[in-house]
């Protein structure tokens, strides 16, 4: 019996796990979708990151194949983004925004208006490229948390 659970702490003590923090419309859908266009929310590390995505900017053969967007007509340039915490009013600084398409926001309390926020709303500001216009639309986003194992026994 003693040996038994030496083993069972070793194998849990060697074993870590990871929580996967994303920002969704739709809980089984990791993009948020819209007509010409799609969002990604989710925190990596000390940055929340906010992907976007056009045929424009990533290529059509990338938006409609790889990430199976919706066929549309239009052709949108993602301008700008808006974040606002629902349940305390936080916001966070863009940090950086890589190759016009990846926006990375940061605090020194990031992980706390997390935790303390369920809901996220998003405002993304749009320029029709065929009629010149400007555009917005707003999306409410449910935080969802995944653990997962990034350990296994033995380790090499």
């Amino acid at each position: 019996m003693k040996y038994i659970l030496i083993i069972l702490t070793a194998i849990l003590s060697s074993c870590s796990s990871y929580t996967d923090i994303s920002f969704r419309t739709d809980r089984k859908d990791e993009f948020i979708r819209g007509d010409g266009f799609m969002i990604q929310c989710r925190k990596d590390g000390k940055y929340l990151i906010v992907g976007t995505y056009t045929p424009e900017s990533w290529g059509t053969d990338f938006y409609y194949g790889y990430l199976k967007g919706k066929q549309s007509e239009r052709k949108l340039k993602i301008t700008s983004l808006e974040l606002f915490f629902l349940e305390t009013d936080d916001t966070l600084t863009l940090q950086e925004i890589r190759k016009e398409r990846d926006y990375f926001y940061t605090s020194p309390n990031l992980q706390k208006i997390i935790d303390s926020n369920k809901k996220l709303k998003i405002r993304v500001h749009l320029k029709n490229l065929i009629t010149e216009q400007n555009e917005i639309e707003e999306f409410i986003l449910t935080r969802k948390k995944y653990t997962y194992s990034t350990g296994t026994f033995p380790h090499s």
